[in-house]
């Protein structure tokens, strides 16, 4: 296994690997060491926030804690505060269904004599011309 070992050397390694060049300049060997050592304190911090958040849910004995109220899923009733709200914006969506109603009869009653008067100017037009002509 030493012999093997030994055969082993830097010069058998291509220069652009990233292992032969942290091993030929002591320089890289330092940023390594470094990144691999705020790896670890980065899986660390994230170990213990999850162990945190299981343990928040477990009582002392370890067993889970029951939910403080059981009533949950869609069958909850909601808050009355949203029921008022709720009530509020469908009475406001009615409110303007019918002003927008109408102001439509409105408008078509505005198009309907503005269709007339347009029939009505064609008309006069058309004696007017047949007066001249």
């Amino acid at each position: 296994m030493l012999a093997m070992i030994d055969n082993l050397s830097l010069a058998s390694l291509p220069p652009s690997s990233f292992l032969a060049k942290g091993i030929l300049d002591g320089r890289s060997m330092t940023s390594v060491v470094l990144f691999f050592a705020a790896a670890m304190i980065v899986f660390w911090v994230l170990f213990r926030a999850r162990h945190r958040r299981r343990a928040r849910g477990r009582a002392p004995g370890g067993k889970l804690r029951p939910a403080a109220d059981s009533r949950t899923g869609p069958l909850q009733a909601p808050p009355p505060d949203l029921d008022r709200w709720s009530v509020e914006m469908h009475e406001t969506a009615r409110d303007l269904s019918a002003q927008i109603d109408t102001k439509m009869v409105a408008l078509q009653s505005l198009i309907r004599a503005a269709e007339a008067k347009e029939l009505e100017l064609k008309r006069l037009i058309e004696e007017a011309e047949k007066k001249q002509g």
